[in-house]
């Protein structure tokens, strides 16, 4: 533990802030957003507290700030902060808030969870995709050819 918390002394303030936040919300969007800076500047403040701190990835550089905060000060410091102060949300809501926003798309996407579709639903997904792709640009090759010999027929 003192081993850690020499690590984190050597975090500036606002990578330890980056680190907090990304520990709330999980993702440099949305921790860029709550702190009002663009996401590279978000990446890059959790690449320096990345390398300080000898981890590979930014919610094990986060975790560590967070036992090490929660060792000296009882508690996180972030825990009573505004950023932790979202209104609670009952857990059936959010689950169901959830899936109204979320597609269920038949490939995994950045920060979702891998889809549970069978294999045989993706293949089909996939193929009536590339056969909508042929019959819009066939379409497409009709309505070009036709507005072209509307056109020489005026010109």
């Amino acid at each position: 533990m003192n081993d850690e918390r020499a690590l984190v002394e050597t975090l500036t303030e606002v990578e330890k802030e980056a680190l907090r936040v990304f520990l709330l919300k999980s993702e440099v969007k949305e921790a860029a957003r709550v702190l009002n800076r663009h996401p590279s500047t978000i990446e890059q403040r959790l690449k320096r507290a990345r390398r300080k701190l000898g981890v590979r990835r930014s919610i094990d550089a986060a975790l560590m700030l967070g036992r090490v905060e929660a060792a000296l000060y009882g508690s996180p410091v972030y825990a009573s902060s505004d950023i932790a102060a979202e209104p609670e949300i009952a857990p059936e809501t959010a689950l169901a808030e959830e899936d109204s926003r979320r597609l269920a798309l038949p490939f995994p996407t950045r920060g979702r969870p891998w889809n549970d579709s069978s294999i045989w639903f993706r293949i089909i997904a996939v193929l009536a995709g590339m056969f909508l792709a042929t019959v819009s640009a066939l379409l497409a090759g009709a309505l070009f050819e036709q507005i072209d010999r509307i056109v020489r027929q005026y010109l």
